[in-house]
């Protein structure tokens, strides 16, 4: 199952703790991003945040080869693009949010947007920043099924109660009716969102709140 992030920032953070998250639960893992590609624990250098049609097929048949059960990765807006995940259908596709980056190539922020925008054509479930404006637009064009994160306000998950220290960060993560307290050592509240985010794709996912909380803390 692919698992696909594409937004300007969080995208790295996010993979990495999906990656923990399901490795916690004794799922075999690859992943494949702007830092490095791994295979289980075997790492490869990454070139692009997301590789070449040729390597991006390539690292695909190794995590298979290794029976890896889930691939996270970092969608960019120029491999979307120029059509390197043509033909990759994505079980969950999240966007984190949309500020004024890679201007060098994409003409504007329009551009930049219908480009994101492209990820969520080839997905089967959209898990989008209801906190981001860019996120709200998307939120409302998108077709496949879609449901929002926020750290502001309500929406299908959402953190409250957020208290953030120089040590780490505590909140409460809601979904439906249920609440659960997660403590991170990770500080900053862009980091609560970022952990909103993972948090809402593994349940996608399939894995229970249960067996994610650990994992975070």
């Amino acid at each position: 199952k692919l698992i696909g992030l594409t937004g300007t920032n969080g995208k790295t953070t996010t993979t990495f703790l999906i990656k923990q998250i399901l490795e916690n639960v004794g799922k075999k893992v690859g992943l494949i991003g702007t830092v490095q590609n791994m295979v289980c624990d075997e790492v490869y250098p990454a070139h692009y945040t997301t590789p070449d049609p040729h390597e991006l097929q390539s690292l695909f048949r190794k995590m298979v080869d290794a029976g890896c059960e889930y691939c996270i990765m970092e969608v960019s807006s120029q491999a979307l693009a120029q059509g390197r995940v043509e033909g990759i259908h994505f079980h969950i596709g999240a966007f984190t949010n949309l500020t004024q980056d890679h201007l060098d190539y994409h003409k504007d922020m329009e551009d930049y947007y219908q480009a994101k925008k492209m990820l969520f054509d080839i997905c089967d479930t959209a898990i989008i920043n209801a906190d981001d404006d860019y996120g709200k637009r998307l939120f409302g064009e998108v077709s496949c099924r879609k449901l929002s994160f926020s750290v502001k306000e309500n929406a299908d998950f959402y953190a409250d109660g957020i208290k953030i220290k120089s040590t780490g960060s505590s909140f409460w993560f809601c979904f439906g009716d249920k609440s659960h307290l997660i403590k991170t050592r990770m500080p900053g509240a862009f980091n609560v969102s970022n952990i909103t985010a993972a948090i809402a794709a593994c349940l996608e996912a399939g894995l229970s709140i249960d067996n994610i909380i650990p994992a975070v803390e």
